[in-house]
């Protein structure tokens, strides 16, 4: 399964005709729709299905302006139904219909953004850079100790969020706190919190 861009991914029917995406979506009908074709990459045909699924009203305005300011910084102009496309999560499988519905891929795609997020966290918080190590119990052990380090680490953000959330009359997200890590004397790498 992966999430697909409509300008990059290369789509046809059995007959070998280019499907029409903006078409196909813009037809009426209500939720998540399954179309059933083929895709042609490196010479080669394969049986896929797309699931496409419309964002929530305020998800599909955000991902329209990302659209659109990205397209500003590459100096492109942007396409008529660009912004349209943005408000739709386009997947495609090769998992059989059988065994996986519509729903089921969506319900998978969630939760594997959700780990791709505590990844990104995890890489991000503790500026883990690629490991050098030449042997494998050293980068295992290497990755015990960022684990270990991340969850100290969270156990102190939950103390500061309690800490700065009356003040911030709202949420302190770990991102916040990272940067009031990274911003402290022009430190970085160490806490602004005195126990």
């Amino acid at each position: 399964m992966l999430r697909i861009h409509a300008r990059t991914f290369p789509r046809e029917d059995a007959a070998g005709q280019a499907l029409d995406l903006r078409a196909w979506l813009r037809q009426p009908a209500p939720g998540v729709r399954v179309w059933t074709g083929w895709c042609r990459l490196a010479g080669q045909r394969y049986a896929v299905r797309l699931v496409a699924a419309p964002l929530p009203p305020e998800q599909a305005a955000r991902a329209g302006a990302r659209t659109a300011r990205k397209a500003q910084r590459k100096q492109r102009r942007l396409g008529p139904d660009a912004r349209f496309l943005a408000g739709w999560l386009l997947l495609v499988t090769t998992l059989a219909t059988r065994d996986w519905s519509a729903d089921d891929l969506l319900r998978v795609y969630r939760a594997r953004w959700q780990v791709e997020l505590v990844f990104k966290r995890f890489k991000q918080l503790l500026r883990v850079r690629p490991l050098r190590c030449q042997r494998t119990e050293v980068a295992e052990a290497t990755v015990r100790a960022l684990l270990i380090a991340w969850v100290l680490q969270e156990d102190l953000g939950a103390v500061l969020r309690r800490a700065l959330a009356p003040e911030a009359n709202r949420p302190v997200s770990s991102w916040q706190l990272a940067q009031l890590r990274a911003c402290r004397g022009g430190r970085t790498g160490c806490w602004p919190y005195r126990p």
